[in-house]
């Protein structure tokens, strides 16, 4: 009688209607897996990208400190744990359920990969061209992967998705904004730290071409 979108576990509720319910706990716990290993991924990423953000002066130096035995960047993965848990808390606080809080910030998330996508797309046979390596295959290629990932870039504005999915876009754009903004006044008001980037960048290029 509940329609399968409304259920917090809709494969359990497959696996019963098919006389399998011991599938639907299977399902659930290997979900239940699934979905501690993304939470790790992301908290990881985000805890990375801010500790070498720290080592460039864009977030206060302390978020950059490794510990002194493990040499991870303990700092900045607390910080992320902290972050990851107050948005989904005030989140379900404030009555959105949980299979919305991952419909909309999994929806926010996956224009930001589109986005890297397209550009490492875009930049790969250009910088295969510096290096007096590009062929015409690689173009091809390129080409095919960027035409590709504009069908869902597409089809999250038009046909327009019901709310809040269809602001969403718009949201991801502000953050991008606001992110080219604090960068480019950086590159105005210390271009050194943007020197130091690249030098770092050339750096790790040189030493995985060893």
């Amino acid at each position: 009688m509940t329609p399968l979108n409304e259920t917090d576990a809709p494969l359990s509720v497959m696996a019963d209607l098919a006389g399998v319910g011991w599938l639907g706990v299977a399902i659930n716990i290997a979900l239940i897996i699934s979905f501690f290993s993304c939470s790790l991924a992301c908290i990881n990423a985000g805890a990375r990208i801010a500790y070498s953000l720290a080592r460039h002066r864009f977030y206060p130096s302390s978020w950059g400190e490794a510990h002194r035995r493990n040499e991870t960047p303990h700092v900045a993965v607390t910080l992320s744990c902290v972050s990851v848990f107050l948005v989904i808390a005030v989140m379900s606080l404030s009555g959105i359920a949980d299979l919305d809080i991952l419909g909309y910030l999994a929806s926010i998330a996956t224009y930001g990969l589109l986005f890297v996508y397209i550009l490492v797309s875009i930049a790969a046979p250009v910088y295969l061209s510096q290096l007096g390596r590009l062929r015409q295959h690689h173009i091809v290629m390129s080409v095919l992967a960027v035409l590709f990932m504009m069908i869902p870039v597409i089809g999250s504005v038009y046909p327009i998705p019901s709310f809040p999915y269809n602001i969403f876009p718009y949201i991801f754009s502000v953050y991008l904004a606001i992110g080219a903004g604090l960068f480019w006044s950086l590159r105005r008001r210390s271009p050194q730290i943007i020197e130091e980037m690249e030098r770092d960048l050339e750096a790790i290029h040189n030493r995985l071409s060893e």
